[in-house]
């Protein structure tokens, strides 16, 4: 099931297109769940039948014990004001379960939080928890809030099941694979890569809802939907939500907005849980994996020279997501991002990267040190080209009248002009990061298309921090066509050829001869 986010223009629409091909995707790599739209009449369902192909316990005999079955269904209905309300959830076969109401008018109805879990469950959520609440790798049975919906149950686990070994507190029906472990308010240190500039990057196990003092960060790293700033119960936004911290609010008040054209915004200082700021990075819906990498690092830099310094930036793995991209290829790519810029006079110094899944952060540790043992191998050439000219497709006609006119005031000099797009869908930032620095200089052609480039502000970037790397100006600006230009590009000094000046392209370019 895949959904066309363009047909979709409210932010509840859109999310709820994609927890539905997330639920789908997930059963269908599922091993025993499936899923049946009951409402297929509409573009969007809000209405669905999970059967479960399980063992669980149906019902307990005279004696006690427990009766099993292998299959069970629950449906699960949104009302129009999902996901801002939460879905409605039952059981409609039978079970014997602590969190799950057997009887009366409530029959069926599932206790998704068995803990102190507020917010808003996605539905691919709600599928995986009651998978965990049927084999009872999850349960409240106690007499304390939240109380358990079924007593009976709550009773017969607490006296009888546990007792007999029948359940084990933490781990479900013996036999069963118990859950991962939580991280608690700590945040260990698995791996870290130092470079010979004293800047590192670090991979930690640990919540970033909980930084603890001695990992404290001047900037947190977060995605979202656009406007989606709803607190679920397992999302990065739901954890900070339950700290005090809402992302929904700091929207309302940002520091700066520029998600037109870098996809995010700053907020104003957080100061607590020794959170700086928040940086919150919008991408666009089914973006793919290069671009998503490269985006993450275009939201930091026009931030990184704030005034009051950003030095220690944490953000947590990349999700892989709906998208389906194969993840360790893709925390490589974010590894190699990472280390690509910490390598240049950027002003921050240090990245942490959190995981707080057991499995998924030995699993990164392992490919960080892969990348770890390729540092270092790369063999500095001299540079290839004198100029590189970084301009929107848009601007072609005046980029090749700039190549043209550097061909002819200093024909000893080499230029790069790339003719043809670099394949976006792939992962295309080595291309780009060799390319720029086999040129001397980066020649940028600023418009407002060139804004609106993703690869264009990556090349800009790039420039820009080679600036400090190098001690020497890198980026020479040419101020192609008037728009509203962000402050940090403000800071170089640019040639003016508005509107497309051709006579000032080619003063430019005269001027450039004489150049070391």
């Amino acid at each position: 099931m895949r959904y066309n986010p363009d047909e979709f223009k409210s932010p509840q629409d859109k999310r709820l297109a994609l927890e539905h091909e997330r639920l789908d995707a997930f059963c269908r790599e599922s091993r025993y769940l499936t899923c049946e739209v009951l409402d297929q009449q509409y573009r969007l369902p809000r209405d669905f039948l999970l059967t479960y192909r399980l063992r669980s316990i149906v019902g307990i005999g005279e004696d006690q014990s427990p009766v099993y079955g292998d299959q069970h269904q629950v449906r699960i209905t949104l009302s129009a004001k999902y996901p801002l309300e939460p879905a409605r959830c039952a059981l409609v076969s039978p079970v014997w379960h602590p969190n799950i109401q057997s009887g009366g008018s409530l029959h069926g109805r599932v206790q998704l939080a068995v803990s102190d879990e507020p917010g808003v469950w996605s539905l691919e959520q709600i599928a995986e928890r009651i998978g965990d609440l049927l084999r009872y790798r999850m349960y409240q049975a106690e007499d304390r809030p939240p109380f358990p919906e079924n007593a009976a149950a709550a009773k017969w686990v607490r006296e009888y099941a546990e007792p007999k070994g029948l359940i084990a507190p933490g781990k479900g029906l013996v036999g069963q694979v118990a859950s991962l472990p939580s991280t608690g308010n700590r945040m260990d240190l698995y791996s870290e890569i130092a470079l010979e500039n004293g800047r590192k990057i670090q991979l930690l196990f640990g919540d970033l809802a909980h930084i603890p003092e001695e990992h404290e960060v001047d900037l947190l790293v977060l995605s979202a939907f656009s406007d989606d700033y709803i607190p679920t119960s397992t999302s990065l936004i739901g954890a900070l939500h339950r700290q005090g911290i809402s992302v929904r609010q700091l929207a309302e008040d940002k520091e700066a907005d520029l998600r037109t054209p870098f996809r995010c915004w700053l907020s104003k200082p957080v100061q607590r849980n020794h959170i700086g700021r928040i940086l919150c990075f919008e991408p666009k819906e089914q973006e793919d994996p290069g671009s998503l990498i490269s985006g993450i690092f275009q939201s930091i830099m026009p931030f990184a020279y704030l005034d009051e310094g950003i030095q220690k930036i944490a953000m947590p793995i990349v999700s892989t997501g709906d998208q389906g991209f194969a993840s360790d290829y893709l925390f490589t790519k974010l590894l190699e991002a990472a280390l690509f810029w910490l390598q240049k006079e950027v002003p921050f110094t240090e990245i942490k990267i959190v995981e707080r899944h057991q499995g998924k952060v030995d699993r990164a540790r392992q490919i960080m040190e892969q990348v770890r043992q390729n540092l270092g191998k790369k063999i500095i050439t001299p540079f290839s080209f004198d100029y590189f000219i970084s301009y929107s497709r848009k601007n072609s006609a005046e980029a090749e009248f700039l190549y043209q006119g550097l061909r002819q005031s200093a024909p000893h000099r080499k230029v790069f002009l790339d003719r043809e797009e670099i394949s976006v869908g792939q992962f295309w930032q080595n291309q780009l990061y060799d390319n720029l620095d086999a040129c001397r200089y980066i020649i940028a052609l600023l418009s407002g298309d060139y804004l609106q480039s993703q690869m264009c502000i990556e090349e800009y970037n790039i420039g820009r921090a080679r600036n400090l790397d190098e001690n020497r100006n890198v980026v020479l600006p040419v101020f192609l066509y008037s728009c509203d230009l962000p402050t940090y590009m403000k800071a170089l000094q640019f040639h003016d050829a508005r509107e497309g000046d051709r006579e000032r392209i080619q003063a430019f370019c005269a001027g450039l001869s004489d150049q070391p």
